[in-house]
């Protein structure tokens, strides 16, 4: 703060604060008197109450982290008369879900400002794949897992929490991942049954000692199936 003797260069200073300049500069609360002298020796005195204001505290807290397709927010607490953020919203509590630096300005009743800033990290969810829809014959059992299997945790549409799923059923699988920054991802797959073989062999045959006689299966490709006889 300047302070203004209001006189001119011909007179002569004394101040409190043991300067003699014609003005002073302060930093400090308090009380500044200053005594001037004229070119005649006639003296006068005046003194002034300066009370300097603390700038304004805001906190924003710690950096914030969520996941992608979540959001916060950042709270500059107090009792201010103007609110600021560096995106131009004024409202005190600023809802976010883009990482970034947020800072906010503030103005309290005696005009001061402080600011304060924060940033937002965003973790993407991860990438949860069960692979293509399965087809299996009856009778068999198919055991579903992740690529990658490498999550922090696993739940299965029937509760359960295995890195594995293993069933005999046909049936729409889907499985919920959460990785080690708690952020969440989802797939599907669907299990079928395949259609049963269904093997008609010709009748019993006779045919004579010596002779050969071959057996095939009616309607049958051998170019996709396997055949395993008992001979």
């Amino acid at each position: 703060v300047n302070i203004n003797s209001g006189f001119g260069s011909n007179y002569t200073f004394l101040w409190n604060t043991l300067s003699t300049a014609e003005n002073i500069i302060v930093s400090n609360s308090g009380i500044y008197s200053v005594e001037v002298t004229d070119e005649n020796g006639c003296l006068a005195s005046d003194s002034i109450s300066v009370i300097l204001n603390p700038y304004p505290i805001v906190n924003l807290g710690i950096d914030k982290t969520i996941c992608e397709g979540d959001s916060t927010s950042f709270n500059a607490v107090g009792n201010w008369q103007w609110i600021e953020w560096n995106d131009l919203s004024l409202q005190q509590v600023l809802k976010v879900k883009t990482k970034g630096i947020y800072t906010v300005t503030v103005t309290d009743l005696n005009g001061c400002k402080g600011t304060d800033s924060a940033e937002l990290i965003l973790n993407q969810n991860p990438t949860v794949s069960l692979g293509d829809d399965i087809e299996f014959c009856k009778g068999e059992s198919v055991t579903i897992k992740t690529i990658p299997n490498d999550f922090a945790s696993y739940l299965w549409q029937d509760g359960s929490v295995g890195q594995t799923f293993t069933t005999f059923t046909p049936e729409v699988i889907t499985l919920l991942a959460t990785d080690v920054n708690g952020c969440e991802g989802t797939d599907t797959v669907v299990l079928k049954i395949l259609p049963e073989l269904e093997i008609n062999l010709p009748p019993d045959q006779q045919f004579c000692e010596g002779d050969n006689y071959t057996i095939s299966v009616p309607g049958l490709n051998p170019s996709n199936h396997e055949f395993s006889w008992s001979t």
